[in-house]
């Protein structure tokens, strides 16, 4: 499942699969570590300006130019201080990442 969005000249884009989608907005996000409740952690990586070229309604030529953003979702604890990325909590195996 794919989002794309526009907000202020920036082009958002974010991928989850049907679990992700799943874990993200309906099961309850506790450490699997310590049991803690985690918080949501938004990570936005820049892909740079790209460049669209529309046909306007009078017949001229628009540019425009909007930065292309990818955004991946987190979830941090605070007690153990450990991120886990959202694939990871959605799959069945939950082993810890060192940062």
């Amino acid at each position: 499942m794919v989002t794309n969005w526009s907000m202020g000249g920036k082009r958002i884009e974010a991928s989850l699969t049907l679990k992700e989608f799943i874990y993200m907005f309906f099961k309850k996000k506790l450490c699997p570590g310590c049991g803690a409740k985690m918080k949501k952690k938004i990570k936005d990586h820049s892909l740079g300006d790209k460049s669209f070229v529309d046909q306007g309604v009078d017949g001229k030529t628009l540019y425009t130019h909007t930065e292309r953003i990818v955004r991946s979702y987190a979830y941090h604890c605070d007690v153990c201080n450990i991120e886990y990325p959202i694939q990871q909590l959605a799959s069945k195996s939950t082993t810890r990442i060192t940062q």
